[in-house]
């Protein structure tokens, strides 16, 4: 963790001359570092009280905490109860963090008070401080009013006329009735049931691969640690996918969504095209610019003008938005629930088997005369059903030394009752079968004898092989 802080602060200290070249600003290097770092740790300080409360709650002398916290659902519980406590009580920690300050009484003060009232919002007005207030934007956080935060950057305040101003805000508090902020909570816990439902699947994946034994055997990696290396690269892939193209589907649609709160709140889209316009002239020609969470300025006010233009397309914008939703969450459930209802005993055993395949085939590699080696090879894929490849296995340990009496009555076994029936040989089975009993008179060998003597008619020595048997 210090090793990234320690790489993006050389990061930002690249940065920092374009920044002073753009903003026209004077900030040392000490503060431009640590505004950087006060901005981008509310990204990563939930996740780090998260992981304390969890390592805290394991070590704790509590009866049964630790299992109930380690159960799937536990971690599942812990993290849902997580989410509502930070989405409550998180925002005033971001605010001292960002240093946001209330907007002081005044003219500007009250028209946004007397805004917010039309539109039967309430928050706490504060100014934003980001990149010393000089950049142009604005936001809204926190669910519940009394810790509701609607943040305005000085430089979008100086920006905009007081009709623009409103629609910038008619835009903030369209995500607040539209529930963004409480979906965005969903869609977090939605990835954490996917990922929580597909840990064990994944766990037994890569465990039923051969490619993951081989690289096990010649790395001399510990099990669990490449193990647990691959299941993090998966996961860390998977999240990617999930919020670059998921997440950012539905943020895209949302800052849509929002944008349509204006003809609510004014009743037309102008003031807020206006204010676009300023924004991407200002911010330096950025109209055509797009992005992962955003769609462009220039396509954001084409749909706004689409909409001015026939009313009609707000509705299907929203029922799109709402449909979207409703499949997102059938199938995170249908999947979850998928992914719960598979056999993972069967899948555990066949992990057994893909981990004493690899093996084999590793020694095979290191002595590949070895009958015994390819004695057990054999075995395992007449096992697994491969008749073609266990017969194969079989044929090469006969041609090396030594040869065992289990090796030949194996064989013979199989000659006699392959499922492929062009694999059978009863003539030849009853030789091998003679072949084992001459070296071991055991239950199993002298039953084999008795099944390829029934099998080449020879049907009284095959009673008295069996009666010997038993």
């Amino acid at each position: 963790m210090f090793g990234c802080f320690c790489f993006l602060g050389l990061m930002w200290l690249r940065a920092l001359p374009g920044y002073r070249r753009i903003f026209n600003s004077s900030v040392s290097p000490i503060d431009f570092v640590l505004n950087n770092i006060r901005t981008n740790l509310t990204i990563i300080l939930p996740w780090l009280i998260l992981s304390f409360f969890l390592d805290l709650l394991n070590i704790l002398p509590l009866s049964g905490m630790e299992n109930r916290v380690g159960a799937p659902w536990g971690e599942l519980l812990f993290f849902l109860f997580f989410l509502v406590l930070l989405a409550l009580l998180f925002p005033p920690v971001i605010r001292r963090l960002w240093g946001c300050t209330p907007m002081e009484s005044g003219p500007l003060r009250h028209g946004v008070e007397q805004f917010c009232r039309s539109q039967n919002f309430s928050s706490e007005i504060l100014y934003w401080p980001l990149f010393e207030g000089k950049m142009i934007t604005a936001g809204v956080m926190g669910i519940v009013p009394k810790f509701r935060y609607l943040l305005l950057t000085p430089a979008l305040l100086f920006a905009l006329d007081q009709e623009e101003l409103e629609a910038v805000l008619a835009h903030e508090i369209g995500h607040v009735k539209k529930y963004h902020l409480i979906l965005y909570l969903l869609l977090f816990l939605g990835f954490s049931l996917l990922a929580e439902a597909m840990s064990e699947p994944l766990h037994l994946l890569l465990l039923n691969n051969d490619w993951f034994y081989h690289l096990l055997i010649r790395s001399q990696i510990s099990g669990d640690k490449l193990l647990t290396f691959f299941e993090a690269a998966i996961v860390f892939l998977i999240m990617l996918l999930y919020f670059r193209f998921l997440l950012g589907y539905f943020i895209r649609n949302f800052e849509r969504q929002a944008d349509l709160y204006v003809f609510k709140a004014q009743k037309t889209a102008f003031p807020l095209i206006r204010s676009f316009e300023k924004i991407a002239a200002m911010s330096g020609n950025i109209r055509h610019k797009k992005n992962w969470h955003h769609f462009g300025i220039g396509e954001r006010i084409a749909f706004l003008e689409k909409c001015e233009n026939n009313p009609r397309n707000i509705r299907l914008h929203d029922w799109k938005v709402s449909c979207s939703l409703a499949v997102y969450f059938f199938l995170i459930s249908a999947g979850s629930w998928s992914l719960h209802q598979l056999d993972t005993e069967k899948l555990y055993d066949s992990s057994q088997a893909h981990y004493v395949k690899a093996v084999l085939e590793e020694k095979l590699q290191q002595e590949p005369e070895n009958s015994r080696w390819l004695k057990l090879f054999g075995d395992l894929m007449l096992k697994n059903g491969d008749e073609s490849a266990a017969l194969q296995a079989y044929e090469k340990a006969l041609r090396s030394l030594p040869v065992s009496s289990e090796l030949a009555n194996n064989m013979a076994w199989l000659l006699l009752t392959a499922k492929n029936r062009s694999l059978r040989d009863p003539v030849r089975a009853l030789g091998l079968a003679r072949s084992a009993a001459r070296f071991s008179e055991q239950g199993y060998v002298l039953d084999t004898l008795a099944t390829a003597l029934w099998a080449n008619e020879k049907v009284r020595e095959a009673v008295a092989a069996e009666k010997k048997s038993s």
